[in-house]
């Protein structure tokens, strides 16, 4: 690094203070001299480490009382990520990254510090360029634009924005222009998608579902083979509960109108699901711009991310542009940041009779069936629907042709700060923000039109085409949200003596314009054309026909940040603010939350700690807060709301001619709702060892929130049959461990940094509501009073007291317990990352390892599994009947009136395997399904090396590199989960319920590729 500088200095100065962030502070005598030589010696642990906290304030490290954790942009992006949040996973303690589905455009959920909330976000609050804005908002932000990630771990660091930063904070800084030279760079990483692995699925059995021969038509229903445990072999059906394979050709679906038919040999596919599945392409392009000085600087970014799905046909496409500059004039200083991206995501919809995704109907495909021969829609009439073997589902492509949901999503940041320094003490400054993001979505689902041959079900099937013609349908909704930001920002320093000073007063104003339109129409006149005025009857108020929403939200807070510290060792810092917020009624509306904190640098205050060969650095730190959070969904909760009437489709039908209708909401407003209140106390050590080679930081925290927001149940002799009400307690507990050994080894060119971030995390139900001990939140996620949350609350069998399964004497299936029972919760206790770098001359390995264990996850995929007969679980006992192991009947009771139980050894389950697996409460209860959701792994692998291009074209090419990447390509889970990635969720990223998969979630995928950057 050239440190070249000039200094004008008075005449009687004797001493050069020189300080750079992550260097050591020194003094240099002058002695009359002009020229001036120093080597700055690195300060390995970064002491005087700036660290953007709230408002973009800026503090030394070392005056942290709270944990926060800095990611950098190389940190960040290192593996090719096209998703922000996806680069931040298994980086920071304490810090939650889940992908929570699959596809071109997935979702993801933030947390930190796990829950403090029952039905209220726990996601963190992101902070963008200074500007708060949802978590989701982070899809569309440039990976590329990022200079470093900041996260405020705890309530006490995220105190001072407010209501919406109760759950932590990530505050993100993106890059600004630097250097003397403009610097151009352009890349690309182009990576490949494919599926990882799929559920455990069965190899010995084809179509069939307890047709009999007898019954059934002959052509189509009839034995294969000697064995007659299965159900016969069915030419059209789906599931997959017929004999076993033999080779043999036999029919496959039916004889069509022209007298025509297929066969195929009755054979196992061992890809048959798997060769359905496309690679997924994407391909990101960057160039940016870069120029800047001490006082001016610019920087100009534009980006396109083109992604093609494993589903076929879905696709998404993302393209943004960002410039950001600063420029600085005496005492004046202004900063500017404008961003806007457009997403487009084109995806596949559901079927039109069952309403399921496509993965379902690929699960619903029998083993000796070869989906790729029905590819071709239009011209093989056996993949069109008056062909297609299967009597009861649609092919899957015409699924992904004629059922699509298309999204255009448009976001716009941008951020404007001006500031004042009058004195070298005093910083005045103002931050106007604005965010918008608007989302246009359409689904269209083609008209479907049987002949009249297949209309007549002509093989007795019992069809899906005995209902055409089916209309076509499409609905179109609009959501926006318009974000305006204001802070005023006074900062004084003062340093006296041995004694400094930084007060911090401010103000904030927030405003939020939402607004959702939705039109539906259920019944095309046009065949695909998708437009609402090309309807059959009157537009209603249902959910196909017309809504409308608009909410207005506005806030202020005033606060104020001091930060005390003596001769640079002991820091007291202290903040408080007041929120005025709309959502809440007057009475309500103000609420205030303080937080203290301190910290000690042992190493500074002990003289005999003082340049320790051994110990480095040692400090302790501690804090205790207070912050609310108001958590409602519903912005006017506090005020009688009514709905209008439910239209012309409905019986109760309003408007009736001129006459408008509406109905007094059956919600009970609330004007007496307050916010919930967190409560955090945390404390922490800092140690650095060997020269800060090794450094040491543990957190330990416990959070409670009292006042919850939920719903509570009341007579419908008040009109209404609930309200929302403030009640209950949760308290969350945890651990944080970073150890850094940087290096871990280093001899000659090769070195090897190594980081490890460990936390452990619970949150426990101390109360609900009086005696309520459960509280619904989604799926099988619970609150239950004692129990970690969420609790995961299923469906299970009936058992004796020594856990014996007790069936049925007359069907041998075991029976249902009629209570919900516990099995687990859905959040991980223990996180373990692992990341490793190792440089050698121009080359550099990245290896990020991330663990996860203590949660249990409920794969309902498998009860699907198990239905069509694809399971490996539903074959293993050759499709016959069987005595449930373990089983035990109920003989009768005692004398005190329990039951009593003897071993089953002859009541066998009742018919084949069908009648087993397919709706029984064998296969249908949830607990069968329920596994441990531990996993290792492996997310992300990078190679890169650096070309020695330097000498080559004259010096135009500053810099070259070339790499390899890779993101998920191993996943260890227990074995008894055969099911699919224990990360999924039913829900969205916004969701508390967790612990839930079906075939809602496409298989987990591996990502690996290459990257080419240039910088001229």
């Amino acid at each position: 690094m050239n440190g070249k500088f000039s200094v004008t200095a008075p005449a009687n100065a004797t001493t050069l203070i020189l300080s750079y962030i992550g260097m050591k502070k020194q003094e240099v005598e002058i002695g009359g001299r002009k020229v001036i030589d120093v080597i700055m010696e690195p300060d390995l642990l970064g002491l005087n480490e700036v660290v953007v906290t709230a408002f973009g304030i800026k503090r030394q490290a070392k005056e942290l009382g709270v944990a926060t954790e800095q990611v950098s942009d190389k940190q960040l992006t290192q593996a090719g990520v096209t998703n922000v949040v996806t680069g931040l996973t298994a980086k920071v303690s304490g810090l939650e990254i889940n992908t929570v589905n699959n596809g071109v455009n997935p979702d993801t959920r933030i947390t930190l510090r796990g829950n403090r909330h029952f039905l209220a976000s726990n996601e963190a609050l992101v902070v963008l360029d200074g500007v708060p804005v949802d978590a989701s908002y982070l899809n569309s932000v440039n990976p590329n634009d990022i200079a470093n990630v900041n996260v405020l771990k705890g309530a006490s660091a995220s105190a001072l924005y407010g209501n919406d930063a109760s759950n932590g904070v990530l505050v993100i800084s993106t890059k600004r222009g630097t250097g003397g030279k403009p610097v151009i760079t352009i890349s690309n990483t182009t990576t490949f998608e494919s599926i990882s692995y799929l559920p455990k699925l069965q190899t010995r059995f084809g179509s069939g579902d307890g047709e009999d021969t007898i019954s059934g038509n002959p052509n189509y229903t009839f034995w294969i083979g000697p064995n007659r445990n299965t159900s016969a072999y069915t030419s059209f059906e789906n599931q997959c509960f017929g004999p076993q394979f033999n080779g043999q050709q036999v029919i496959l679906g039916g004889v069509l109108a022209d007298g025509s038919y297929q066969t195929v040999p009755y054979s196992y596919d061992p890809n048959h699901i798997r060769k359905f599945f496309n690679t997924g392409i994407t391909s990101q392009n960057d160039v940016s711009y870069s120029k800047g000085d001490e006082k001016n600087s610019f920087y100009l970014s534009g980006q396109d991310v083109n992604t093609t799905g494993t589903v076929p046909g879905d696709k998404n496409r993302r393209t943004s542009v960002r410039v950001a500059g600063s420029s600085t004039s005496g005492i004046f200083h202004s900063d500017y940041t404008v961003g806007y991206t457009q997403t487009n995501t084109d995806v596949s919809g559901l079927d039109p009779f069952q309403h399921d995704p496509v993965y379902w109907n690929i699960l619903n495909t029998p083993a000796q069936i070869d989906l790729l021969n029905y590819k071709d829609i239009v011209n093989n009439p056996f993949a069109n629907n008056n062909g297609y073997y299967n009597a009861y589902y649609m092919n899957p492509y015409w699924q992904i042709a004629h059922s699509r949901y298309k999204t255009t999503s448009n976001n716009l940041l941008g951020s404007v700060l001006l500031s004042l320094n009058p004195a070298p003490w005093i910083d005045i400054s103002y931050r106007a923000g604005l965010t918008y993001t608007g989302d246009q979505h359409t689904y269209y689902q083609d008209p479907l039109i049987y002949n009249t041959y297949m209309s007549g079900d002509p093989w007795q099937a019992g069809a899906i085409g005995l209902g055409s013609p089916f209309a076509g349908v499409s609905n179109d909704y609009l959501e926006t949200s318009t974000v305006l930001t204001g802070d005023l920002l006074v900062q004084l320093n003062k340093k006296i003596g041995d004694f400094s000073s930084k007060l911090i007063l401010g103000n904030s104003m927030y405003e939020n314009q939402y607004r959702y339109l939705y039109v539906g129409n259920s019944s095309l006149v046009i065949p695909n054309l998708y437009n609402v005025a090309n309807r059959l009857g009157e537009i209603g108020t249902d959910v196909n026909g017309i809504n409308e929403q608009q909410l207005n939200r506005n806030s202020m807070g005033l606060f104020g940040d001091i930060t005390l510290g003596y001769k640079d060792f002991v820091f007291l810092h202290g903040s408080a603010r007041n929120d005025w917020d709309s959502r809440l009624s007057k009475a309500n509306r103000s609420f205030f939350y303080p937080g203290v904190d301190a910290s000690l640098i042992l190493t500074e205050a002990i003289p005999s700690l003082k340049d320790n060969s051994v110990l480095s650095f040692a400090k302790i730190r501690g804090g205790i807060s207070k912050t609310g959070q108001i958590s409602l969904a519903n912005w006017y909760a506090t005020l009688p709301s009514f709905n209008p009437g439910l239209g012309n489709n409905s019986a109760t039908a309003f408007p009736y001619g001129n006459l408008a209708g509406f109905s007094l909401s059956q919600t009970l407003s609330n004007p007496n709702l307050k916010p919930e209140l967190t409560t955090e106390i945390e404390g922490g050590l800092e140690l650095g060892f060997l020269k800060s080679r090794i450094s040491l930081n543990i957190n330990a925290y416990q959070s409670e929130t009292r006042d919850q927001t939920i719903p509570a149940t009341i007579s419908y002799a008040t009109g209404y049959n609930s309200a929302y009400i403030n009640a209950g307690q949760l308290q969350t507990q945890g651990l944080e461990m970073d150890l850094k050994l940087t290096p871990l080894i280093s001899a000659g060119d090769f070195n090897w940094n190594m980081t490890l971030s460990y936390s452990y995390n619970t949150s426990k139900v101390i109360s609900i509501y009086g005696t309520l001990t459960q509280l619904p939140i989604a799926d099988i996620s619970y609150a239950v009073v004692g129990q970690q949350f969420p609790a995961l609350m299923v469906t299970d069998y009936l058992r004796d007291p020594q856990g014996h399964l007790v069936v049925d004497p007359t069907t041998g299936y075991p029976m249902r317990n009629p209570a919900l029972v516990q099995m687990g919760h859905g959040n991980p206790n223990n996180i373990l990352g692992m990341n490793s770098n190792f440089t050698y001359k121009g080359f550099s390995l990245n290896i990020v390892t991330d663990y996860r264990n203590g949660n249990n996850i409920d794969n309902y995929v498998g009860e699907s599994l198990n239905f069509t007969g694809e399971s490996w679980f539903s074959a293993q006992n050759g499709r016959q009947d069987f005595i449930i192991p373990n089983s035990v009947i109920q003989t009768g009771t005692d004398a005190s009136g329990n039951p009593t139980y003897a071993p089953n050894t002859n009541i066998i389950t009742k018919g084949n395997g069908w009648a087993n697996w397919g709706e029984t409460t064998f296969s249908t209860t949830q607990s069968l399904y329920m596994t441990s959701a531990a996993f290792i792994k492996l997310r992300e692998i990078s190679i890169t090396y650096d070309l020695p291009v330097k000498n080559l074209f004259g010096g135009a090419i500053k810099a070259a590199q070339v790499g390899l990447v890779g993101r998920n390509l191993l996943t260890w889970v227990p074995k008894t989960n055969v099911w699919t990635d224990p990360e999924f969720n039913v829900e969205n990223g916004t969701s508390n319920a967790v612990g839930y998969t079906n075939e809602y979630q496409t298989p987990p995928t591996r990502v690996y590729g290459f990257s080419v950057k240039l910088t001229f």
